[in-house]
């Protein structure tokens, strides 16, 4: 199997589980954080989201335009990047329906960027710095275990809170 198509097999995967199990928990719980976790859902998602478009998109190619005009992803980085709190997210105004809306663009950009690319691109190096890895091949492949590990921790946190 082609490493693209892995690769793009995975992401729809992911995006799946993702809503999958986030699917029947109730909005008003995205924003507990049980003691024992230290996160909560909202985060995790927001987060999910902000670590696909860096390193599933700007990392791999340049987004189009009419991505900005559809999402204000930029302002996903001050909430949701590596270091920030679950508790800062309360006074972003991205609700449930917004950070799913989101992924959903995340993920048709991603996927219009995977088909214009070959598996020899891959082995390139990304197009901005990036920590996880030197190559595309690297970013991508992060972006999906990087989801599943944080897919766990939804599970976690639902089965917390129910």
């Amino acid at each position: 199997m082609e490493k693209l198509h892995l690769i793009k097999r995975e992401i729809k995967n992911v995006t799946e589980w993702t809503r999958w199990v986030v699917g029947d928990v109730d909005n008003k719980l995205w924003n507990e954080i049980p003691a024992t976790i230290g996160t909560n859902i909202h985060w995790i998602m927001g987060h999910i989201v902000w670590d696909k478009y860096f390193h599933g998109i700007v990392s791999i190619f340049e987004p189009e335009k009419s991505f900005f005009e559809k999402t204000n992803i930029l302002t996903y980085q001050r909430f949701y990047e590596k270091g920030t709190l679950p508790e800062n997210v309360l006074s972003h105004k991205a609700d449930v329906n917004q950070l799913s809306k989101t992924l959903g663009l995340v993920d048709e950009e991603i996927h219009k960027g995977l088909s214009e690319l070959s598996d020899s691109c891959l082995e390139e190096a990304t197009l901005v710095h990036n920590p996880i890895g030197n190559t595309k091949y690297d970013a991508l492949m992060w972006c999906i275990k990087h989801q599943m590990w944080h897919i766990g921790q939804i599970a976690m946190i639902r089965r917390i809170l129910s």
